[in-house]
């Protein structure tokens, strides 16, 4: 399996504010957890409004999660926007 690299991720200030309240995540975990790392095991996912975007499974203080990616096609290819980060129950 191929791995994805995340050179920039951009957070907008609703997805930060939307992932702290819902699921107790920071914006800077999530970057720490995705930006630069080698490895990222990851799968494509197809929303049916929001359209093809990566899911990134990988961990946040010892808790597996998965990462919501979406492309940004008009940016530097390893650049990504931030959709969603949740902890993964049961794993």
């Amino acid at each position: 399996m191929a791995s994805l690299w995340v050179a920039e991720l951009l957070i907008s200030d609703r997805v930060a504010q939307k992932i702290t309240r819902r699921h107790g995540i920071s914006a800077a975990e999530v970057r720490d957890a995705v930006v630069c790392v080698r490895g990222l095991r990851w799968r494509w996912d197809t929303h049916p409004e929001r359209g093809r975007r990566a899911v990134v499974s990988t961990t946040i203080r010892g808790r597996h999660c998965a990462v919501v990616l979406y492309p940004q096609l008009a940016a530097m290819r390893d650049t990504w926007t931030l959709g969603s980060v949740y902890f993964v129950s049961g794993n």
